[in-house]
């Protein structure tokens, strides 16, 4: 794997803002993968990660869930895939291919489980990654211990409960730093198609010594997704019971900020929307009172179709600035279009329509949905697990449905690949899937999850690990990874909103999100494609503490660990020119409550990026206060002469406590 220090990154910032400018945007649209050759490839056994899950005795072909996690935190994700009856698997990213650990790393207890899936995070900000388990019967929360080992402390933390749990979230909801989590229960008893759901769960983290540590306020807080069966529904023979209580049949669960007031939302995703309740969007209230939620799914349209939610998925896929969300379903998938803080269902006109199979005859059953620039054009593409399940014969779907990929080509629109092309149209029992960069190639890799079950699986049905083999450098294209390292805010950044800025000014967005897409995990770090850009104009990231990070020419190509800063620049004034000394100048800001001690690196530009003027400078920066740095420069009468009335550009980056801040001011020299 590649990775940098921040010193290194401090060096690169430098080098690159030093650099001449890029050619502009000149974006190269995508119909399906570049190249006569598949995008991916199956490398499965070759990596030592081809597994046949087993489906569990309780998870009514269900189950299928893996979850991409940095489990020793050597800077790879490894990954855990889920089966039951004992058989689950924890894989060691060993660079070359994978080595399962699980033997002695006391993931054993699943043997006790009936296990659905995974939704790691580091809930104790401790530095190593937790994982917790979503499971018909008991929850696991396995504590990373180091030394890649675990242990189950579910009931300390009081998040074992004893519900059937099909979906999860970690975000920081109250915004006080640590991890808060959301639980999407599913059925308590069976009565097709009025099944009776079991309420959701909102466990708020009251911080290490607590006793429980998570304590559930999802009913007091209006976030549980409770209500009461409606009539029944005309023309179908089944009888409604009418009046009484029941929660959402809840498989799906997203943290999004949709509204970008730095708090999380929550969006639940309901099975049997039609006959139990539908889809909920709740808005985070956050305010001097306290938490709150007020429930906005009418006012948005978030419902405004009941179906048979398997997954929600997130992405600004049209970029238009606000955020859209793919909807899988056990008929047509919905495409819900962002216009302005209200959905419209546009599917049919943008293209990812799932819910026919190629005959035109049964329907598709999709369960999880990945966005994911997988050919780095700065395009968000699109993944669809498709497999069958057992069902009335008003939803009969197809037993043998091959998963689909979906290219993006900007406008609004993506293209089906076919999937012998595309490489990933396995006809197994699809469930979960999540991407990450396996090999450290910086392009997105994809684990795929078919369900086990002895009735409908066939000979050859595995999960699998597809190796994407698209070489962004034979297309001209570039690539980022980033992970972020909290301090203010959770240790992960869960929450973080990261936006690049490309030379142009378009602006690509992706939230960290504490998500399981169909109880299955992707990379925590974010990745994007970047088309033909050598270099960012500006990479600024929206920390959940409410401190903005932005870094002004950022290189590409490489992985980078991004740590939310512990010194920020407040305020850059305009240089004053005087007695042959220019003075510049920057006022810093520290956020942690500890004295920091800042380098300070002046650079003045021509408007084409020729440095005229470079300088670092050391500054003292006191607790929970700020610091101004003054530095004055002689300049000469003719050199002054010479370049007044040109435009420049002052850029200055603050580095301290392994993290880095810059700003840019634009001026005339006076």
């Amino acid at each position: 794997m590649h990775h940098r220090s921040n010193i290194q990154l401090l060096a690169a910032c430098l080098v690159v803002a030093m650099a001449l400018p890029v050619p502009g945007q000149n974006r190269e649209p995508d119909a399906a993968p570049p190249g006569a050759r598949m995008a991916f490839r199956d490398v499965s056994s070759d990596r030592g990660t081809l597994v046949t899950q087993v489906d569990g005795a309780s998870t009514f072909m269900m189950s299928g869930g893996a979850s991409w996690f940095d489990m020793d935190a050597d800077g790879d994700d490894d990954l855990l895939v889920l089966s039951g009856n004992g058989s689950s698997n924890l894989f060691r990213n060993d660079g070359a291919g994978f080595t399962d650990v699980i033997v002695g790393s006391g993931f054993e207890a699943l043997a006790g489980a009936d296990p659905m899936g995974a939704l790691p995070a580091d809930y104790d900000n401790d530095g190593l990654v937790d994982v917790f388990v979503l499971s018909v019967g008991p929850n696991l929360v396995f504590q990373n211990m180091g030394g890649n080992t675990f242990q189950d402390v579910a009931p300390q933390l009081g998040l074992d409960g004893s519900n059937w749990s099909a979906a999860a979230s970690w975000a920081d909801f109250d915004r006080d730093g640590d991890l808060d989590l959301y639980v999407g229960n599913y059925v308590s008893a069976l009565n097709f198609p009025y099944h009776v759901g079991t309420p959701n769960e909102l466990f708020i983290n009251q911080g290490p010594g607590a006793s429980p540590r998570f304590v559930d306020q999802a009913t007091s807080l209006g976030v549980s997704d409770e209500g009461i069966f409606g009539p029944s529904v005309p023309g179908f023979p089944f009888t409604s019971p009418q009046g009484q209580p029941t929660g959402g049949c809840t498989l799906s669960v997203s943290s999004l900020d949709f509204d970008e007031d730095g708090d999380h939302d929550i969006f639940v995703g309901n099975d049997f929307g039609l006959w139990v309740l539908p889809n909920r969007h709740y808005q985070n209230d956050l305010g001097s009172g306290g938490l709150a939620f007020s429930d906005q799914t009418a006012a948005s349209g978030f419902a405004q179709i009941p179906h048979y939610n398997m997954g929600i998925s997130a992405a600004d896929y049209d970029h238009d600035g606000d955020w859209d969300f793919y909807c899988s379903n056990l008929g047509d998938n919905l495409l819900l279009r962002n216009d302005g803080g209200v959905f419209t269902e546009v599917a049919q006109m943008a293209g990812p329509v799932e819910g026919l199979d190629d005959s035109g005859i049964l329907m598709l059953s999709s369960w999880a949905s990945v966005w994911a620039d997988f050919d780095a054009d700065g395009w968000e593409d699109l993944f669809v697990s498709n497999g069958f399940v057992p069902a009335a014969s008003f939803i009969a779907n197809d037993p043998r449905a091959q998963s689909h990929l979906w290219m993006n080509r900007g406008g609004g629109v993506l293209d089906r690949v076919n999937p012998t092309r595309s490489g990933v149209g396995d006809r197994g029992l699809g469930r979960g899937a999540a991407t990450a960069d396996a090999d450290g190639d910086g392009m997105l890799d994809l684990y795929t999850m078919n369900n086990g079950s002895l009735f409908y699986a066939q000979p050859g049905d595995a999960c699998r690990l597809f190796e994407n083999r698209i070489d962004p450098a034979l297309l001209g294209r570039h690539w980022l990874r980033l992970r972020l390292r909290g301090r203010t805010s959770n240790g992960e950044g869960i929450g973080a909103r990261v936006e690049a800025e490309l030379p142009g000014g378009e602006v690509l967005k992706r939230q960290v999100l504490g998500d399981a897409v169909y109880l299955s995990s992707p990379s925590r770090a974010v990745h994007f494609g970047l088309g033909p850009h050598p270099v960012l104009d500006r990479l600024t990231v929206h920390w959940p503490s409410g401190i903005d990070q932005d870094l002004l020419r950022f290189p590409v190509n490489r992985h980078v660990d991004l740590v939310e800063p512990a010194v920020t620049v407040a305020s850059i004034p305009l240089p004053v020119w005087s007695g042959g000394i220019l003075s510049l100048q920057a006022t810093l800001q520290e956020h942690e409550g500890s004295a920091q001690s800042a380098a300070v690196f002046f650079a003045l530009l021509l408007e084409d990026g020729t440095p005229v003027i470079t300088q670092t400078v050391s500054a003292p920066v006191p607790s929970s206060g700020q610091a101004v740095v003054n530095l004055p420069l002689p300049i000469p009468i003719a050199l002054h002469d010479a370049f007044v009335g040109t435009p420049l550009e002052l850029v200055v980056y603050a580095g301290a406590a392994a993290a880095l801040d810059s700003a840019a001011l634009e001026f005339d020299l006076p």
